[in-house]
């Protein structure tokens, strides 16, 4: 296991699962439609926004404004872009990891506009 891996910290372990279960899916796109649905995108929303392989380059170049980050489809879908940016181009090796920086970097740039993410 990792150096940094605390056996004691359920969080890590949930963590482990998580990144398996996205593994099962037959394909990342798979994957990052469930998440797309943990977000709280609806049905419509989601249809819109896939297939993320054709439209998540166009929403990383348009990026984040203030009314993007207050504007939760918009964030959402923003964050989703990214993290398949990160997944895929950029070789981050889970999907977990991947939302991760992307939540952490959405954060980032709205907090430049004065705006908690």
């Amino acid at each position: 296991m990792k150096e940094d891996f605390d056996e004691n910290d359920p969080d890590q372990y949930c963590g482990i699962a998580v990144d398996e279960a996205f593994g099962i899916c037959l394909s990342p796109e798979q994957a990052f439609r469930q998440a797309a649905r943990l977000f709280g995108l609806s049905q419509a929303e989601i249809n819109n926004l896939f297939p993320i392989e054709e439209v998540y380059s166009d929403i990383i170049d348009e990026g984040l404004s203030d009314s993007k980050c207050v504007n939760r489809t918009e964030l959402v879908s923003w964050v989703l872009a990214r993290a398949w940016q990160l997944f895929v181009e950029d070789g981050v090796p889970s999907i977990m990891t991947s939302f991760e920086r992307a939540w952490s970097e959405a954060r980032y740039e709205c907090g430049d506009f004065g705006i908690g993410v």
